[in-house]
């Protein structure tokens, strides 16, 4: 039997094959390359963004999160192979319901793969959203201590000039200041507020007052309503005045709220070693439903 050999044609046709075999191999694991590459520098982005997110969030609704009109390069790491901007946009909404203000946070982080020849390939993008509500509890303090080196008080209290005595007899503790506060929702608001105080003899040997000689106390809004009641503390056993009142529906504007107070015309004088007034503002239920 005659034996033929490889025939020249047939070696071409086999190299052929071999070639668009070996092609198409090279195209899949430089594709597969790519993708991954591609999957890398995307999970970079979300960890930009994640970050980005993160430091929004951590700040407070009123608190200094600005808006980046102009893309950011992020340079967190040094990459030769892409680059990465974010920005950050914080916008004030409303609920539909309620009205109630948040703010609408987008972080958007592109990057773009560098090609070989050092051109930039067609951006891409990730895109996180949140929100930061309108905090739901405020707080507004006001403390001052006696001056303990210079000796001065925070403010010496008079007599009133009569056993029952008038709005003018009150003085006005934070005078001239104030707590004002500005809420953009209804509130409801509690107020503490804790007084020590110093009884001091006009003379030497002066008796102290009898026990039944107070000091008045009274909380006033806006300067024209007074809230609560006007409570009466005894000078010598209780050197410490605590009171506590709610104040309802405050409506979602500004205002100011001073605490007074007056004695009543006993002998002596009624010093103030100090003060702290607290007032805790939280969504009125009844408003929001």
């Amino acid at each position: 039997m005659k034996k033929q050999g490889v025939t020249f044609i047939e070696i071409l046709v086999s190299l052929v094959i071999l070639s668009l075999i070996l092609s198409a191999v090279a195209a899949a694991l430089f594709g597969g390359f790519r993708m991954l590459k591609q999957a890398e520098f995307k999970s970079r982005a979300m960890g930009i963004a994640y970050f980005k997110m993160s430091q929004a969030l951590s700040k407070t609704y009123s608190g200094s999160l600005n808006n980046t009109t102009v893309p950011q390069l992020w340079t967190g790491f040094n990459d030769t192979e892409a680059e990465f901007f974010w920005s950050i946009t914080a916008t004030p909404e409303e609920s539909d319901k309620a009205h109630i203000p948040y703010k609408n946070i987008t972080v958007v982080c592109s990057y773009a793969i560098k090609n070989p020849d050092g051109t930039l390939d067609k951006p891409r993008e990730v895109r996180l959203s949140n929100i930061i509500p309108y905090p739901y509890i405020h707080s507004r303090s006001k403390k001052v201590d006696w001056n303990e080196t210079t000796g001065n008080y925070p403010l010496a209290l008079n007599a009133s000039q009569s056993d029952r005595p008038d709005p003018a007899d009150f003085k006005d503790i934070l005078s001239p200041e104030v707590i004002s506060f500005n809420f953009e929702v209804n509130k409801d608001l509690v107020v503490l507020y804790n007084l020590a105080i110093e009884h001091e003899p006009d003379f030497a040997d002066q008796e102290p007052p009898p026990g039944n000689q107070t000091v008045y106390t009274e909380c006033l809004m806006d300067n024209n309503a007074i809230w609560g009641i006007t409570t009466r503390t005894p000078i010598i056993s209780q050197p410490f005045i605590n009171n506590a009142l709610v104040i309802q529906n405050v409506s979602a504007e500004p205002h100011t709220l001073q605490i007074r107070w007056c004695k009543d015309p006993s002998k002596g004088k009624v010093k103030l070693r100090s003060y702290e007034i607290t007032v805790l503002a939280y969504e009125n239920i009844t408003w929001i439903q």
